[in-house]
């Protein structure tokens, strides 16, 4: 991973080592199986991104994800591409992503990027 001016990692390449292992985690997609409802927690953001990641990877060889974001609060366009990584390696995988509930930060986040279709938030045209 690449460091800025020696202090803390570029944003870009914390983004794509957890994508990366997202998507392309063998364990990861080696049985598919229902789970319960993945919450997510009131901050999505590059700094917890990779907290988030053995949750995430656990949860990408369900034959269905049903994920609850109305507890987001706080979500950065680092958090979104990591959602985004999500919903592309189930539904790659042939599983389904649904969304339980989305919070109104949530939604914002995702329309100021022009994401909210590419996630399949609730209102997505």
């Amino acid at each position: 991973m690449k460091k800025k001016s020696g202090k803390s990692p570029v944003v870009a390449d914390v983004v794509a080592d957890v994508v990366a292992d997202i998507a392309g985690d063998p364990a990861a997609t080696a049985t598919a199986v229902a789970s319960p409802a993945l919450a997510l927690p009131s901050s999505v953001a590059i700094r917890n991104a990779r907290e988030l990641r053995q949750e995430w990877l656990s949860r990408a060889a369900a034959a269905t994800v049903s994920v609850d974001g109305a507890a987001v609060g706080d979500v950065d366009t680092a958090g979104l591409q990591l959602l985004l990584a999500l919903r592309r390696a189930i539904l790659a995988a042939g599983g389904r992503f649904e969304w339980v509930a989305a919070s109104a930060a949530l939604r914002e986040a995702a329309a100021g990027v022009g994401l909210t279709q590419e996630l399949g938030l609730p209102g997505a045209a």
